[in-house]
């Protein structure tokens, strides 16, 4: 097996978005003729939602089952190398988060070739807001970022742990606005906002599904949300685009869709156009919505850009803040 490095993974987005224009020569016909699986690296619940919402509106789109395989384990790297050694027949697919994009440059050994696997579709953003305590001095982003430049390193932010989303994500924060904040890394996000509630922590940039209870009941206070529009939910919170901060224009957490590199062109281009039309559908959207997510369903050529974005941006984030993981 040859060694993971970013630029294979760049080559093989590219890959994706190359698939759709060549054709499908050697592909079957008549796919799909069984049963397709789509592992998610990740427990049922919560970040699969998506998944089984798109599983269930292709069954009905190719007319075949489409089933949801649930392997956690390893920072998603479990599930990710079963997908990166399947056959690629057009029967086994990966449903991720940039964790993909994030440990290309994170991990210093995978057991598998990150550049493998080739993006097919992005079928929701997750977005993420930034929330502090009700106590605190900060009432909008602008305060947050002049109290944290007046007294660098006073202020602390919570995550779910070291090379999280919300780790990287507060990095990129400090990166673009030259703060400087003391990292606090839990075991997970549930304890994270456990100790912001408590008054424990200063800031905390998490998912908007599961914070949103606490935001609306006055427990915590919103300063920004991520996006290019405000969130329906949260249309008293400016974005961070509108205060200034482009970063976080759009989500920096999505889920996706990917093949082993080798799946035959036309059945990438057959999957990319449905995960599109369905992502479209009422059902898919009305799911998608109903759990604070931002609707995606962007074909092969668009999400293979935003992977290629996704995998230079962390790598500048990590090497700058010099993240590590053991």
């Amino acid at each position: 097996m040859k060694p993971m490095t970013r630029r294979t993974l760049i080559q093989a987005s590219g890959a994706g978005a190359l698939s759709m224009m060549l054709g499908g020569a050697g592909a079957q016909a008549t796919w799909p003729s069984r049963t397709i699986q789509i592992v998610v690296p990740f427990p049922p619940g919560g970040s699969d939602v998506a998944a089984r919402a798109y599983a269930t509106a292709l069954s009905k789109r190719l007319g075949q089952t489409v089933l949801i395989d649930n392997k956690p384990g390893g920072g998603t790297v479990i599930g990710t190398s079963l997908v990166a050694r399947a056959p690629a027949d057009g029967y086994t697919f990966l449903f991720t988060s940039p964790s993909l994009t994030v440990n290309a440059s994170l991990m210093r050994k995978l057991p598998y070739d990150t550049g493998s696997l080739i993006p097919v579709g992005l079928t929701a953003y997750h977005p993420f807001v930034l929330c502090v305590h009700p106590s605190s001095p900060a009432r909008d982003l602008a305060t947050f970022i002049k109290l944290a430049k007046q007294n660098p390193g006073r202020y602390t932010y919570a995550s779910a742990g070291n090379g999280s989303t919300q780790h990287l994500g507060m990095e990129l924060l400090k990166q673009e606005t030259g703060i400087e904040l003391m990292h606090v890394p839990y075991k997970g996000a549930a304890p994270a906002v456990t100790d912001l509630l408590g008054g424990q922590v200063d800031s905390l940039l998490n998912g908007l599904p599961p914070t949103l209870a606490h935001i609306e009941s006055g427990n915590l206070r919103a300063l920004a949300v991520e996006g290019e529009n405000r969130h329906p939910a949260l249309k008293g919170v400016p974005t961070f685009l509108e205060q200034g901060v482009t970063s976080f224009k759009d989500p920096i957490t999505w889920t996706g869709i990917f093949a082993p590199k080798d799946t035959p062109a036309d059945i990438v281009s057959q999957l990319s156009q449905a995960i599109v039309s369905v992502g479209k559908s009422p059902e898919v959207l009305k799911t998608i919505q109903d759990n604070g997510l931002i609707p995606g369903g962007l074909g092969s050529a668009e999400f293979s850009k935003i992977v290629r974005s996704d995998i230079q941006r962390w790598a500048h984030v990590i090497k700058t803040a010099n993240v590590q993981v053991e």
